[in-house]
């Protein structure tokens, strides 16, 4: 009695529950602790992409920054000394008239500084169109008034900005008076149309200025000036090459069609009780391609097959037994004897009895009897393959779709055989898997459209209907029928352009 007090009491007999509540709690503290470390490591993520971020933000700002600062120092670098006494005499009759009108003020600083400016330029202009007109004599006193006049007509901003715009209208001025200098240059070079431009850009859009010309190739600058209205598409082509690969998706309905020269009742049965199915596949494709022509090779995986509705009945023998007497007559001799006078005498008498037999006769017959074990048979009968399409593709491009008329020959190697089929005597059903009736090799003929999307430069989808045939036939030549299967289908997938 002591020792059975002194034993520690198992805590599974008081508390069955125990271990299980146990398990429980020790995975939810695992699982709260990966939640954990999952949630600090998203935390760790966010913040350094932020920082990398803003790094590269504040970097590009400072670039930004250090173009304008060199900008406004080469633009005060290039302005040239002036005499501006009459530009202040009118400033200062300006200032007078509209010193009650703060926009008006604002305006007229403007264009104080808009008229001194002008008046500076003409000053370099006279000099630089001196020796514009004794090489080129395309550039005038006249036109590069008018350039000057274009540009540095004063814009007011309806809002109200109107020192902001005064600064704007400034740098512009001096960005352009740059850009004059430097055609001045090389006068040669320098023309009114391009002067005019020029002029007109900077003070419309004022970032335009700095932007440097683009340079067309020659070969477009000449076509252009033959024929000014010509569509660029008309111009000569470059040849585009291009390497792709891509994995798809089909989902394609298979049928057959089946024929014998003997056993019509076995075909039509079999035309009859068997249907078309709906197989999947997957593949993959590596194409080629030279402008709008491709060519490419692939592998694919899928079954051919049918789906077995067969009747619950076969042809069986049947066995038939008659039988019937058969009655006849035949001469019966009785022996006897006797004695007369002691001499013993032996008498013969013929006697006719009737007398019969029993014949019996058996018969065979050939009915459809029911059969269970056909339709617990009923299933989908699978050729598995593995097929090489080699095709030929013709795309017609159309901005991001294209759409192409495919066609080739696809080696086809089968790899299993399972079902069943009715036997040739339609005295029941037998094993695909063990008569094994089709070819282990065949070729089939391919035809089929391409149409594809692109998502980006690298990145195409793609939905491919396609039709394809069994060239070869699939039946070994022993059988006493043919078959061939008929495919229809559509194909899903991406490729990706690797050049």
């Amino acid at each position: 009695m002591d020792n059975h007090n002194q034993q520690a009491p198992d805590p599974e007999k008081f508390w069955p529950e125990a271990e299980k509540m146990l398990d429980k709690h020790f995975k939810l503290q695992r699982r709260k602790k990966i939640f954990a470390l999952a949630f600090i490591a998203g935390l760790l993520f966010i913040g350094t992409t932020y920082l990398l971020v803003s790094e590269k933000t504040s970097f590009k700002t400072t670039e930004k920054s250090v173009e304008t600062q060199t900008m406004a120092s080469s633009t005060e670098a290039h302005e040239p000394k002036a005499n501006t006494k009459s530009q202040s005499n009118k400033s200062v009759e300006n200032l007078g008239r509209n010193r009650n009108n703060p926009k008006e003020n604002a305006t007229s600083e403007i264009k104080k500084d808009s008229e001194i400016k002008v008046k500076e330029r003409h000053k370099a202009h006279t000099e630089t169109s001196v020796l514009a007109n004794s090489k080129t004599g395309k550039l005038t006193d006249d036109k590069l008034n008018l350039i000057s006049n274009q540009v540095n007509t004063p814009h007011i901003n309806p809002s109200g900005n109107l020192w902001k715009e005064s600064e704007k209208m400034k740098e512009n001025t001096g960005s352009f008076e740059s850009h004059i200098q430097e055609k001045s240059t090389n006068a040669s070079s320098v023309t009114y149309h391009s002067l005019l431009e020029e002029g007109v850009l900077s003070s419309t859009v004022p970032f335009i200025a700095s932007i440097k010309p683009i340079k067309f190739p020659q070969q477009e600058n000449e076509a252009q000036l033959k024929a000014p209205f010509k569509l660029n598409s008309d111009l000569k082509k470059t040849n585009t090459k291009g390497l792709s690969i891509g994995m798809y998706f089909t989902l394609q309905n298979v049928s057959k069609n089946i024929q014998a020269e003997e056993n019509p009742e076995y075909i039509e049965r079999r035309s009859t009780e068997e249907k078309s199915i709906t197989s999947p596949g997957i593949g993959i494709v590596v194409s080629r391609s030279w402008n709008n022509l491709s060519y490419g090779i692939g592998l694919e995986y899928s079954y051919l097959g049918e789906k077995t509705t067969y009747d619950a009945y076969s042809r069986q023998t049947q066995y038939t037994q008659t039988g019937s007497w058969q009655t006849y007559t035949h001469l019966v001799t009785d022996i006897d004897t006797v004695y007369v006078s002691g001499l013993q005498w032996f008498l013969e008498t013929q006697v006719s009895r009737v007398d019969s037999t029993y014949e019996t006769r058996v018969d065979s017959i050939l009915i459809n009897k029911y059969d269970p074990s056909i339709s617990d048979r009923n299933s989908i009968n699978k050729i598995q393959y593995m097929e090489v399409p080699l095709l030929l593709t013709y795309s017609f491009p159309l901005h991001k779709f294209k759409i192409g008329i495919s066609g080739g020959i696809s080696p086809v190697f089968i790899l299993s055989q399972r079902g069943h089929y009715l036997k040739q005597d339609l005295s029941g059903v037998e094993s695909i898997e063990d008569k094994k009736p089709f070819n282990a090799f065949l070729l089939n003929g391919r035809l089929g459209l391409d149409i594809s999307y692109l998502l980006n430069p690298r990145v195409r989808i793609f939905c491919n209907p396609h039709w394809k045939t069994n060239i070869t036939d699939i039946t070994k030549s022993k059988e006493s029928y043919s078959q061939n299967y008929t495919v229809w289908g559509f194909q899903f997938g991406a490729a990706y352009n690797l050049y």
